[in-house]
């Protein structure tokens, strides 16, 4: 440990803020078997705080896992980019899938004159159109039970890190856990 400590001087290096859970690792076992550590830390150096603004940690619930993850937020980014347009299996099983994108791809393309290459990523992103409105109208709510399960998970896990060894809150985060992974299942 004294080496350990020796390299952090000799490297100039500091915690970093942090927030969120205290107790990062639990065996998640009742009653007096129950134990609770901090295992990680994160650490930066001075080079690392100047050239960033804003530099913090954050430990997340556990959700059904033994170990909370570690989120590092840079607050200097100025990129806001949307989010990647992925396909969804689930979505070709619809009865009205051929036809959406059929119409999308057959629709033609009023006042527009450009190369083959420009009128193929129009007629995609029409497909693209389709898909999120077929999206919305009969899929949208496939991995809101997901959600809803994890979100009451996160709730008790929230409950549970000022009072670690409440025995009943426990009970209810081995349940709770077992309904997020039945949940995910039927959303896969």
């Amino acid at each position: 440990m004294e080496d350990f400590e020796k390299c952090i001087q000799k490297c100039e290096l500091e915690d970093i803020r942090h927030s969120g859970r205290v107790f990062i690792w639990t065996n998640k076992r009742l009653g007096e078997d129950f134990v609770a550590k901090k295992l990680d830390r994160v650490l930066g150096n001075w080079n690392c705080f100047d050239s960033t603004s804003h530099l913090s940690a954050h430990f997340p619930t556990l959700g059904i896992s033994d170990h909370s993850p570690v989120v590092i937020h840079f607050q200097n980014q100025d990129h806001s980019f949307g989010r990647n347009f992925k396909y969804l299996n689930i979505w070709g099983s619809h009865p009205s899938f051929l036809s959406v994108v059929k119409e999308a791809l057959l629709a033609e393309l009023l006042g527009r004159q450009g190369t083959p290459l420009e009128n193929v990523s129009h007629k995609l992103k029409r497909v693209k159109q389709g898909l999120k409105e077929l999206h919305r109208k009969f899929f949208k709510d496939v991995s809101s039970s997901s959600t809803r399960e994890r979100e009451a998970l996160d709730k008790i896990q929230s409950l549970l890190c000022p009072n670690p060894l409440n025995v009943e809150l426990r009970g209810r985060e081995q349940e709770a856990t077992l309904d997020v992974k039945e949940a995910d299942r039927l959303e896969e």
